[in-house]
């Protein structure tokens, strides 16, 4: 009895211990294997491994288990992960590397995972147009997973993708031969994503979505609304050479919408966009990047620029970034404006364009430009200090520069030219090229100039206050509230003297043509020797162009003060741009644009330049011509016009003729050089005879339709060669 007692309990015993130990060991990580020659209804041991990818959504994962595929074997399917906390590895076991085949899907998706390892796996899919339409590996809303030597290749979309996920490390890393990108980080906002590292990483060979036509694909790598990433020792080239479309483009590494970002000791080289595309650059910090920095790199051989430097309309603000001690060979090959470096802010707001230093970088073009500020460039404070510049001709080209912009220590050297010494002209002559004797800027738009007594003075329209758009127009019709004419004076051209407000406009007073409420511009002014009188001719109108007169102001002496002694249409014909010629027999002409812009009118003025003469000329019929500006050499006179598109700088044309009256025959663009099919980014308003036969300086606006008072100026050498106008940019060094 005792006997059968005691056999009972150590039965009981040893059952419950089996049981503590199963327990035991079922807590335990588990490793899985998996191999083309094993079977999904065997135990996944390394001896008994399982066959297909399927099998692994039937796993109880725990806490330290690992998936392990077998060397040089190819499996065909997708792994998916979603909502799992624990530390899982998946990776290759065996001398070799384990493919997995995603086909037409992802080779790996995880969805609100973390604590996982990814660690030596190609992964494939069927080719960005041979059926794919995914990413290769896709991290979704997941964090803390370290992904390292995983090849990714064939798939339409990213080859790696990271979206609002937190606290990722990518290691050695390859993406090549994928659609629209090698490598992404996305998300919804600035802080979708953060605390991720990129390095030791290539991304080659990524040509471009064939199913995108609405942006810009074929990226290398390419991180945006996030925050806190790190590009280190990382390679991106030969990316972005068919994408399916002209329009914004791929670089090789960039960041977009994101926050203190830092791209490092990385190359990028060779990369290109498609033909007739923008960008296909080396790096890039796009639009809405703050307290971004890009250091110890090098970009070479790129279509487009070594250095993009973007901001795009919409975008958040840009500010506080750095590139530092990087180098740039040959890029600007095909686009980026032909320049190693290239500035552009299509949202034109330079307060959300501001804060560049641009240091200690060696910046080297054998085929075309260094730098080039965009016509739309417009920003704050960017400071170029202790670069090496050498270009093949020009090193720097812009449309204006901003005046806390500073250029310091730099080396500029032209292959064609030699040593140039450009920081102190950009400093002293560019930056600030129209300050008056209270060191304030020219407020005198649409200008006009009077050469008497050994002075030039220069009469414009005054623009303060807030821009407004017109409501209910068909142009954008932006204004400011009628400041008055301005008058400055200078012997050079270049120093002036602030003679302050000469026509003076009344306030609160909308029946007055020359009310703040009103428009009063494009001034110019002529003298009678016969009457003794200045005579100043003006645009006036409505704020809706509806008005479209003409005023007709005098005074004793240059400097004013004017008064408006009449305001009509001239002969009875509308007129708005104009300008006013007098010829070297004292006959004086009106230039205008008439007949709601589409054609041009000359009229004779009377002796005492105060009207027009009955007779009038029709010219440049149904062009859509305006802002005239006249001279004359020798026995021609040369009528130079913009066309009509709003704020925006258009081709200017030339026309001849041997009389004011014509008849006018146009001829060509008289701009050379770069940017010469927009006149350089301005609009000419006049142009001034010099003491040296043939040559003129011609006066030109470069207008900011959003904050017409901050609408800066260039100043244009002309010279006649046989006959022929020729504008050059000084703009261009």
């Amino acid at each position: 009895m005792l006997t059968y007692k005691i056999k009972l309990l150590l039965l009981f015993s040893l059952t419950f211990y089996s049981l503590i130990v199963q327990s035991q060991n079922s807590n335990k990580p588990r490793a899985y294997y998996f191999s083309i020659s094993g079977n999904d209804i065997n135990e996944g041991t390394f001896k008994s491994p399982f066959k297909t990818i399927n099998k692994i959504k039937d796993l109880p994962l725990k806490d330290g288990d690992s998936i392990l595929f077998k060397s040089k074997d190819l499996f065909v399917g997708k792994l998916v992960f979603e909502n799992i906390k624990s530390n899982i590895l998946i990776t290759t076991y065996g001398n070799g590397v384990a493919t997995i085949n995603g086909e037409n899907n992802e080779a790996i998706l995880l969805t609100n995972c973390s604590n996982f390892k990814i660690v030596n796996l190609n992964l494939v899919g069927n080719g960005r147009k041979e059926g794919n339409t995914t990413n290769g590996c896709s991290v979704i809303n997941s964090k803390n997973l370290y992904l390292k030597n995983i090849n990714i290749k064939g798939f339409q979309k990213n080859g790696l993708y990271i979206f609002s996920s937190h606290f990722i490390q990518i290691d050695s890393c390859v993406a090549e031969t994928n659609g629209a990108a090698g490598i992404m980080v996305d998300g919804t906002d600035k802080k979708s994503s953060s605390n991720i590292t990129i390095k030791h990483s290539k991304a080659f060979n990524n040509p471009g979505d064939p199913t995108n036509f609405t942006n810009h694909s074929g990226n290398g790598i390419l991180v945006g609304l996030c925050t806190k990433v790190l590009i280190d020792h990382c390679e991106a080239y030969n990316n972005g050479w068919d994408m399916p479309r002209i329009g914004n483009g791929p670089v090789g590494i960039w960041t977009y919408e994101s926050d203190s970002v830092v791209i490092q000791n990385c190359y990028s080289h060779h990369n290109k966009t498609s033909k007739g595309g923008s960008d296909g650059g080396g790096f890039d910090l796009d639009g809405g990047v703050t307290n971004a920095i890009i250091r110890n790199c090098k970009s070479y051989e790129n279509e487009g620029a070594g250095y993009g430097i973007y901001q795009y309309a919409g975008a958040s603000n840009w500010d506080n970034n750095k590139i530092i001690n990087c180098s740039s060979y040959n890029d600007g090959l095909k686009s980026g404006g032909n320049a190693a470096v290239y500035i552009w802010n299509s949202g034109q707001d330079q307060k959300q364009f501001k804060n560049l230093l641009f240091k200690n970088n060696t910046i080297v073009n054998r085929n075309n430009i260094v730098i080039k500020f965009d016509i739309l460039s417009n920003h704050e404070s960017f400071s170029f200090v202790g670069n090496h510049f050498s270009g093949k001709d020009s090193v720097i080209v812009f449309n204006q520069l901003h005046e806390k912009d500073q250029f310091q220590l730099n080396t500029w050297t032209s292959l064609k030219r030699g040593k140039l010494e450009t920081d102190e002209l950009l400093n002293h002559q560019i930056i600030q090229p129209t300050i008056d004797n209270y060191n304030n800027k020219l407020n005198a738009h649409g200008a006009g100039i009077l050469s008497y007594h050994n002075f030039y003075y220069l009469y414009g329209e005054i623009k303060n206050g807030n821009t407004w758009l017109v409501p209910n127009q068909q142009w954008e019709c932006y204004r400011v509230p009628a400041g008055g004419i301005s008058c400055y004076k200078s012997t050079d051209l270049i120093h002036w003297t602030n003679l302050g407000v000469v026509l003076s406009p009344s306030l609160g007073n909308a029946s007055s043509d020359i009310d703040t409420s009103r428009v009063i511009e494009r001034p110019k002014v002529i003298y009678n020797e016969t009457t003794g009188k200045f005579v100043m001719w003006v645009h006036l109108d409505k704020n809706d162009y509806s008005y479209a007169h003409v005023g007709v102001a005098i005074s004793d002496k240059p400097e004013g003060p004017f008064k408006l002694v009449n305001s009509f249409k001239p002969n009875g014909e509308e007129s708005r741009d104009m300008t006013i010629f007098k010829d070297d027999n004292g006959k004086a002409y009106l230039f205008n644009a008439s007949e709601n812009n589409n054609t041009m009118h000359v009229n004779e003025l009377t002796e005492d330049y105060l009207s027009v003469k009955p007779n009038y000329q029709k010219l440049l019929i149904n062009d859509r011509r305006e802002s005239p500006a006249v001279f004359k050499y020798e026995k021609q006179y040369y009528l130079v016009t913009s066309l009509c598109t709003g704020w925006a700088p258009n081709k200017a044309l030339y026309a001849i003729a041997f009389s004011p009256m014509g008849p006018w025959k146009t001829i060509d663009n008289p701009c050379f050089g770069i940017d010469s099919d927009i006149t350089f980014g301005a609009q000419i308003s006049y142009i001034q005879p010099l003491r040296e036969i043939g040559k003129f300086s011609v006066f030109a606006d470069t207008w900011d339709k959003y904050d017409l008072k901050n609408s800066n100026y260039i100043k244009m050498p002309l010279v006649i060669k046989n006959f022929k106008p020729q504008i050059y940019s000084s703009q261009v060094y």
